[in-house]
């Protein structure tokens, strides 16, 4: 069902990209690592990651009117289906653990704060390649301000928190 989804998500991106002339290169696809479970653990922890940020931003655009309110619709649907990915990945990931003989909760906490270190150090090199080529001129958390009046950071990981807790 997550792939199906994903799929989905993808071809509904790539719709809004035609359908409003973006251009975009695509890029190929990376070739699958030796250590498929591992890759499969990075991806998750950042996913994770991702979807925390990306609630914020998608509830600071929507009180900013950034999109007419049918497509905020169409991302409500998304961001609930990345919810339920989220809920899938953690649960696997504590079976996988359990199965391993790491079920403990300080090995289950250890082994999360390895993947979101990893996963935090990945976005902050993203963000620092895109300011290095862009000079922070386009969106990011650090420029919601431009379109949202009273923006700080502390109210964006709250604005995280909740939009992430109301699912």
């Amino acid at each position: 069902m997550q792939g199906f989804e994903e799929t989905r998500h993808g071809e509904l991106l790539r719709e809004m990209i035609r359908r409003y002339g973006i251009e975009v290169n695509e890029l190929p696809l990376d070739p699958l690592p030796a250590d498929i479970e591992t890759a499969f653990k990075d991806f998750g922890f950042g996913e994770c990651m991702d979807s925390f940020l990306g609630f914020g931003v998608f509830k600071i655009a929507r009180e900013a009117g950034f999109l007419p309110e049918p497509m905020f619709e169409i991302f409500d649907t998304l961001m609930y289906e990345e919810t339920r990915h989220i809920v899938f990945f953690v649960n696997w990931m504590a079976y996988r653990q359990v199965q391993a003989g790491r079920g403990a909760a300080w090995l289950r906490a250890a082994a999360s704060l390895r993947f979101y270190g990893c996963a935090l150090r990945r976005l902050v090199g993203t963000a620092r390649r895109g300011a290095e080529r862009n000079d922070g001129k386009d969106f990011s958390a650090t420029q919601a301000s431009v379109f949202l009046e009273g923006f700080t950071f502390r109210r964006f990981l709250e604005d995280c928190y909740a939009r992430m807790r109301a699912g």
